[in-house]
């Protein structure tokens, strides 16, 4: 029976026993049970078909629903009849045989390890089965005591790096990476679109101003009788097994891998209320605010929902977005010019007439104590643009947002031009099979082709590097023969496209690099990294860096800060140094779009920048479909106000080649792209790095 929800109306039409099934809901299931047998251990060689079909659900862009409708399931890409039928049963009840006795077999505890960065479903099986490890305290207790380090395969190396991975966890809590909130916002919208009543669904929160790590995935809901829209989210939360409360060893959602613990944010109540939960917008009192619900959807995400009256789209969006500092900055200044600025709408303040707006068009007044869908559909402008320049700024790019001078930037006209996905050309550090990619080389240059990029750089792993299957000097040779041929096909269509020869050569402990000067010279593109001996103290690891920024080879330097997002820190370094040697002899610092590195961060970004030293936006791709995260790359660049004339892969062919083959300390500098406001941005923390 679905609990009942606060403001139900009686005689309401009693909602379905589950949620709507969509295509992620459908991928989310198959995914879940791919991870319990995996831990269940009894049928885990049957994970990588239920990982194989949740993939292609995933990815389908027409609505699953149809294929079944259609009894045209099998048709589709690693779907058999096994899973189609469980497929059916989802439809049909929410569940499956197989899923309800995994979750019977698998406690919830043991599923909660999997929010433990690099603990996996078979480890935590293993765990479990061999140590009885079914909870995130019983996990420390055996890491303190030893039984971890001599469990068979494990050993104290590995034993501390889940130390490591399970402190950070404690003390920075469990924060989704950009590219989890952003996927699983786009999920979330997906399910929240099919309710009834609702028009529009839109992320919001920091994962649309770019922060690299979210406490909840927030989206806006847009519905004409938000009321109701209210009550069928609600139960949606409800319905799909949403939870609240809880800390590091609360029970976890079916299938979330996380611990259910909803967060809390600005512009957040003092407490988490229970899912389903609704509230008004805090520090508004009842004029102009908005119903937000919260919870931890079925997927294991912590969730907010706004709602609104689509006539309060901007001002619900503006707000939902943040950051706190920059809609109380606004507040202010609309209040300066006669308006009262709400989360609902914007209407004449009781101060007198408004200020009249530059080119922004007339705004009509509401009016009314409280913020009603009336009330909305008189008080608000079309869009976010049309309000900013109601208030005479410029529009201001949600990953500007952080009330760090941006106002400022956008009255006086000098906002910053940031780079934007379709300013790039290229990406120069992907992988291939040959090393521990998992697509061939032509299939990562057709995918890239696909993208509308005019080159690629395949840069495989260097031979040091075993676990990642690094390339002997022969292999790489071979590789060169590989990618002439291509070349050539490519040219025989005239394509208009090139594949680099390149290679993600390792700096070595002591700064050598992995391959001699020799081969190096005849690569196209050298990208230098650390991957081994994170450890060395600052002066160390600093001359390491150094060696590799200075050598006459290398053109990028890979990941600089070394940090994995919830796992690792930045090994320590005086990036300053780094940074200032970069931009004097022409080495190109990389901002890795892969979703646990976003590195560099936004803030050192900037400071790049701002020493004349170039940026390149890279995915570090190890599958086709990883060229996609470049996005998450351009947001920490835009949140550094990276323009699109200080990125080396925004360069056209011509003259990257030109760049490339220049003599270090020669080569072209990038374009100051900034009107205004550099140093003063709002990277990580708003100030200098």
């Amino acid at each position: 029976m679905t609990p009942a929800v606060p403001g139900d109306a009686p005689g309401e039409t009693t909602p379905p026993a589950h949620p709507p099934m969509t295509n992620k809901r459908v991928a989310a299931l198959l995914e879940e049970i791919a991870d319990l047998l995996e831990i269940d251990g009894t049928e885990a060689r049957k994970a990588g078909a239920y990982r194989r079909a949740a993939r292609t659900v995933s990815a389908l862009r027409d609505d699953l629903r149809a294929y079944l409708e259609g009894d045209r399931l099998q048709a589709l890409p690693g779907i058999g009849p096994a899973i189609a039928a469980k497929i059916r049963d989802f439809y049909a009840t929410g569940s499956t045989r197989l899923l309800d006795e995994l979750r019977a077999r698998v406690p919830a505890g043991v599923q909660a390890l999997l929010a433990i960065p690099g603990l996996g479903p078979r480890t935590a099986g293993r765990l479990y089965h061999e140590l009885g490890i079914d909870s995130v305290a019983s996990l420390r207790e055996a890491l303190e005591d030893g039984r971890v380090a001599a469990l068979p395969g494990f050993g104290e190396a590995r034993a501390r790096r889940l130390r490591e991975a399970l402190a950070h966890l404690e003390r920075e809590g469990r924060r989704l990476t950009l590219g989890e909130a952003l996927a699983a916002a786009e999920a979330l919208a997906e399910e929240l679109a099919a309710l009834p009543g609702v028009t529009e669904v839109l992320p919001a929160g920091e994962a649309r101003r770019g922060v690299e790590q979210v406490e909840a995935v927030e989206v806006v809901v847009l519905a004409d009788e938000p009321a109701a829209a209210v009550r069928a989210v609600g139960r949606w939360l409800q319905g799909g097994g949403a939870t609240a409360g809880g800390g590091d060893d609360a029970a976890a959602v079916p299938g979330s891998g996380r611990p259910a613990a909803a967060a809390e944010r600005r512009p957040a109540p003092p407490r988490t209320p229970p899912s389903g939960a609704v509230e008004a917008a805090p520090g508004e009192g009842d004029q102009g605010s908005l119903p937000v619900v919260d919870g931890v959807a079925a997927g294991g995400w912590p969730v907010r929902v706004w709602v609104a009256h689509p006539a309060a789209r901007a001002t619900a969006l503006l707000y939902a977005t943040g950051s706190a500092t920059h809609w109380a900055q606004l507040r202010e200044r609309a209040a300066r010019r006669g308006w009262r600025l709400e989360p609902a709408g914007l209407w004449p303040s009781a101060a007198g007439k408004p200020a009249a707006p530059a080119a922004a068009g007339p705004v009509r007044a509401g009016g009314g104590r409280r913020a009603s869908a009336g009330a909305a559909r008189e008080g608000m402008t079309a869009d976010e643009a049309a309000l900013y320049r109601l208030l005479g700024l410029l529009p201001i790019p949600p990953e500007l947002r952080e009330g760090a001078g941006e106002i400022g930037w956008a009255e006086a006209g000098r906002l910053p031009e940031l780079v934007t996905v379709g300013h790039l050309r290229g990406d120069l550090h992907v992988h291939s099979r040959w090393s521990d990619g998992a697509a061939s080389i032509a299939e990562m240059a057709a995918a890239a082709r696909a993208r509308g990029y005019r080159y690629l750089a395949i840069c495989d792993h260097s031979r040091s590097l075993k676990v990642a299957h690094g390339l002997e000097i022969a292999e790489l040779e071979a590789q060169w023969a590989e990618i002439d041929a291509l070349n050539a096909a490519l040219a025989e269509e005239g394509a208009g496209f090139r594949i680099l020869k390149g290679a993600e050569v390792d700096i070595l402990k002591d700064g050598r690099l992995d391959y001699p000067d020799e081969i190096l010279a005849r690569l196209d593109v050298v990208v230098a990294s650390v991957h081994t001996h994170l450890h060395l103290d600052r002066q160390a690891m600093t001359e390491r860096l150094l060696a590799a920024v200075e050598h006459p080879h290398v053109d990028i330097i890979a990941h600089p800060t070394g940090r994995r997002l919830g796992l690792r820190d930045p090994y320590a370094v005086d990036l300053e140094a780094v940074i200032q040697a970069a931009a004097r002899t022409g080495t190109a610092l990389e901002i890795n779009a892969s979703p646990e590195r976003l590195d560099l961060p936004a803030a050192w970004a900037r400071r790049a920048a701002e020493a004349g030293a170039w940026l390149v936006i890279d995915t570090d791709a190890h599958a086709a479909e990883q060229l996609a995260q470049v996005v998450l790359g351009v947001k920490v660049a835009r949140r550094g106000q990276i323009g699109p004339g200080q990125v080396l892969n925004g360069l056209e062919p011509e003259a990257l080649f030109r760049w490339l083959t220049a003599p270090k300390g020669s080569r072209p500098r990038p374009r100051a792209d900034a009107a205004g406001g550099r140093g003063a941005g709002p990277g990580a923390g708003g100030g200098r790095p």
